[in-house]
């Protein structure tokens, strides 16, 4: 049975390559969008897949199952808690089912580097941005907080409170699609009247508009 065990192996690694692979032009293409050189871009992305790896490793998370998603509203339906804990949270916040299938059913890779990639290729960028015409750095985060939705842990209240509060990772996409659906203009009109990104996001969640 030792060559079955080898071809599993291989074939696991070979799916690992491409996306790695995939990961690496996706994320250089929008790196390199805010002023890096396609050459340093991809030296950041790749090392970011290397920090993102090591961290998984650490954590024990870095052999997750490719339906982990299906796994967790499963076990949450036999009361295991922490599965409980993960769906009755992004429950709380407005997040379906179906929302955290699709989060946790990508590969952890994937969903690290989402995370990396928001802070590297927008808040940060934003945020120096901002600085550079002159706003403080306590100015420069409220105003990337304004028009970018910050996500984490929905209890964590020192990026805000209220409906300040981090958005859970679950309701990743369908923000997402919210902006795409929505002109920029009339997003940055709309958010004229709310505190943060995320207020507007749980307001049209409560409004069924999100």
């Amino acid at each position: 049975m030792g060559w079955l065990v080898d071809w599993l192996e291989s074939l696991f690694s070979r799916a690992a390559t491409r996306e790695e692979k995939e990961i690496v032009k996706t994320y250089t293409r929008v790196l390199a969008s805010t002023g890096l050189s396609r050459r340093e871009a991809r030296k950041q992305v790749k090392q970011a897949i290397e920090d993102c790896k090591e961290a998984a490793r650490e954590e024990g998370t870095d052999e997750a199952p490719d339906n982990l998603g299906d796994q967790i509203l499963e076990r949450a339906e036999q009361d295991n808690e922490q599965a409980s804990r993960i769906v009755e949270r992004a429950r709380k916040e407005g997040a379906t089912d179906e929302d955290i299938r699709q989060w946790w059913n990508m590969s952890d890779l994937r969903r690290r580097m989402i995370c990396w990639a928001e802070d590297a290729c927008v808040r940060m960028p934003m945020y120096v941005t901002a600085t550079r015409h002159g706003l403080s750095e306590e100015e420069a985060g409220e105003k990337v907080r304004q028009y970018f939705p910050v996500y984490g842990d929905p209890d964590d209240t020192e990026m805000g409170t209220g409906d300040d509060r981090p958005l859970p990772h679950e309701l990743r996409d369908r923000v997402e699609k919210y902006r795409r659906a929505h002109r920029k203009e009339d997003r940055r009109s709309k958010l004229e009247g709310y505190s943060s990104y995320n207020a507007l996001v749980r307001d049209e969640i409560r409004s069924g508009n999100l």
